[in-house]
């Protein structure tokens, strides 16, 4: 039976489950923590979080994000990385549900979203952009339903997700203001409420989200760079075609920029396309003037990915409507599909990046080699002391334990007791405590017991025995 391409939205509405299943499984025999810095903290965060309640009121840690993914969390990485996928699956539905009832082109948001690389393997990860963009399409999407108070208590929650949140605010406000509710504005503050409160009970601060903001001013470390970097690694995160579609969504936009602009389009266009072009323009400056711990991260960007696949879709409708026959149409449409089926499984550096993403990384293998190596050996210690919070995974120890762990860092003031077995690796241990490998070297109080590395030796791992 030939299946009309308008009714491929009835289609996708009912079987979308299966993909979602294909997805869940796929991730799930994935080994990958797609980050091996953040990836791995906020889980473990997230994981110690019923044990050491702390982490529900800390800024560093994301408290609603804790909050929400710590159940799942505390059974292990599996489940963690189950949560992340439901944020993710769920986001792209909520695209797909908004785009319904614009276009008979809507399905395609859904593999238009699900293969841009870095939304599709941040479900491999601990990150918490997956939570915040389903946060933000959940709240537009209830806002373009006619749920504004829903809508506003929702996003007034965002910045305990991520800070980015705080400029997603005023963007609510704002289309308040014009559809003349000013009142319900104060539903903005209900976020804020909430965990000043806690704050007070907490910290007899009440606010404690503003004064213990760990992101405030510049730190050398992170650096600085150039400020259209994260225009140019568009292509790299969200891969080639949805870029291109993105482009020619805000190039129409721009063209369509009255239309865009009236009573009908207003909400739609500031809550999406002003989220979007916000979020390029604030981490654009904060890169470039090295404010706010940037460190020119495109992974960030999976926070607004959803939002990016509406413009995209709307950018390939419009592209689509140039030719004026349907014949015509139809057969650039699928050949647009063919496109973003396979290109994501391509060698091209904007695509998936197949097989090796798939698996854990180069420095997570030698880990586990480490690891493995350690526990067999007869230098075995009660505690422990690294920089790469990965290690923390395979040795199956309490990072909030001293007894068990210690920050690589107390090496400097000499902090770390006799018999503490030390693994210094060659990333981490200088970017994040500041200890080189020449701090080990020729330093009595240290003996050396064995050295690793990749194959490349692009990254080493070296276990030292604390002797005195």
């Amino acid at each position: 039976m030939k299946v009309k391409i308008e009714n491929i939205n009835a289609i996708m509405s009912q079987w979308f489950w299966l993909i979602a299943i294909i997805d869940l499984i796929i991730i799930q025999l994935s080994t990958s923590t797609f980050d091996s810095g953040d990836s791995i903290l906020h889980y473990l965060q997230a994981k110690q979080a019923l044990h050491y309640p702390k982490y529900f009121f800390d800024h560093w840690s994301k408290p609603l994000f804790v909050l929400i993914s710590s159940p799942f969390a505390y059974w292990g990485y599996a489940t963690m990385k189950l949560f992340n996928s439901l944020c993710v699956l769920i986001s792209i539905w909520l695209v797909f549900r908004i785009m319904r009832n614009k276009t008979t082109l809507a399905w395609v948001t859904v593999p238009m979203g699900l293969l841009a690389p870095e939304l599709f393997w941040s479900q491999t990860s601990g990150l918490t952009e997956p939570l915040f963009a389903l946060v933000l399409i959940f709240s537009i999407h209830l806002y373009l339903n006619n749920r504004f108070n829903l809508a506003l208590i929702a996003i007034s929650f965002l910045p305990f997700i991520r800070s980015e949140g705080w400029f997603i605010l005023p963007l609510f406000a704002f289309v308040e203001v014009a559809n003349k509710r000013l009142k319900s504005i104060a539903l903005l503050l209900v976020g804020h409420l909430v965990y000043g409160a806690i704050g007070w009970l907490v910290y007899k601060d009440f606010l404690w989200m503003f004064n213990q903001n760990p992101y405030q001013g510049m730190e050398e470390k992170y650096g600085s760079g150039a400020l259209f970097h994260f225009v140019e690694q568009t292509p790299y995160f969200l891969g080639l075609p949805l870029a291109i579609f993105f482009a020619l969504g805000l190039i129409f936009a721009l063209f369509q920029l009255n239309r865009k602009l009236e009573r009908s389009n207003l909400d739609a266009t500031v809550l999406i396309y002003g989220s979007v072009i916000t979020f390029y323009v604030a981490h654009s400056l904060f890169w470039y003037l090295g404010l706010f711990h940037s460190f020119g991260l495109k992974r960030v960007f999976i926070a607004i990915i959803p939002l990016i696949v509406y413009i995209g879709l709307e950018g390939l409708e419009n592209f689509l409507l140039l030719f004026k026959q349907a014949r015509t149409r139809n057969r650039i449409l699928i050949l647009t599909i063919i496109i973003v089926l396979i290109f994501p499984f391509s060698k091209n550096k904007m695509a998936l990046g197949l097989p090796q993403n798939f698996y854990l990384a180069k420095d997570q293998v030698l880990i586990n080699d480490v690891v493995s190596w350690y526990q067999s050996s007869d230098y075995k210690s009660n505690t422990v002391s690294y920089a790469n919070h990965y290690f923390a995974i395979p040795l199956k120890v309490d990072m909030d334990n001293a007894a068990e762990v210690l920050a690589l860092g107390l090496a400097k003031d000499n902090h770390l007791p006799k018999g503490t077995m030390v693994f210094w690796d060659s990333y981490f241990a200088s970017s994040d405590q500041g200890v080189e490998k020449t701090f080990f070297e020729g330093n009595k109080d240290y003996q050396k017991i064995k050295e690793f590395a990749t194959t490349d030796s692009v990254y080493q791992v070296v276990v030292y025995l604390k002797v005195q």
